[in-house]
């Protein structure tokens, strides 16, 4: 994963983003002082291998491979290379799959909140090389997959990327299911 060109901050309190006690900072007492929001575009890909998606083991979750768009990168270019940077594979994007947006609070008093655009890929192979912090991949059917990942929102995912995978599949596209 590369650190984002994409990563915007907002909000009439950026200063908010210091050490510093919210009584230290400028424009304000504690009572009005409010967290920084930073802005993530990130994109990622659902990489079918034959009938199966791949996953990441990522410390104790199980995800897609997925990371932020550097500058003027468009997400599809994104999730390819994410996907080879975290899993060392080379995949070709079949079809955009929607989004999913989440947020997140840090110790720094910031509030994060991220988009993901996610797209259905494919690849050949299957020497996954996996980039740490990574630590085991697995290649899921469709019920392994919502039993496995970690988090709902990579469930629907799944689903989507399943449903579209078998659609290719009965219009006689590349996929094979």
């Amino acid at each position: 994963m590369t650190n984002s060109n994409r990563t915007r901050r907002a909000g009439p309190n950026t200063i908010a983003a210091s050490n510093e006690a919210p009584e230290m900072r400028v424009g304000g007492d504690a009572a009005r002082a409010r967290p920084v929001t930073i802005f993530h575009e990130t994109a990622g890909a659902v990489v079918m291998i034959g009938d199966r998606c791949l996953v990441l083991r990522r410390g104790r979750e199980w995800v897609f491979p997925k990371g932020h768009l550097e500058r003027g990168e468009r997400p599809e270019h994104a999730a390819i290379r994410e996907v080879r940077e975290e899993a060392g594979l080379e995949v070709r994007i079949l079809q955009p799959i929607g989004s999913t947006r989440y947020g997140f609070g840090d110790r720094a008093d910031a509030v994060h909140r991220k988009r993901v655009d996610w797209f259905l890929a494919e690849s050949d192979a299957n020497a996954v090389r996996l980039e740490p912090p990574f630590s085991e991949s697995l290649l899921l059917d469709r019920e392994e997959a919502a039993r496995v990942l970690t988090h709902a929102a990579d469930r629907e995912v799944a689903e989507r990327a399943f449903e579209a995978a078998s659609g290719i599949a009965r219009s006689g596209g590349s996929t094979r299911t």
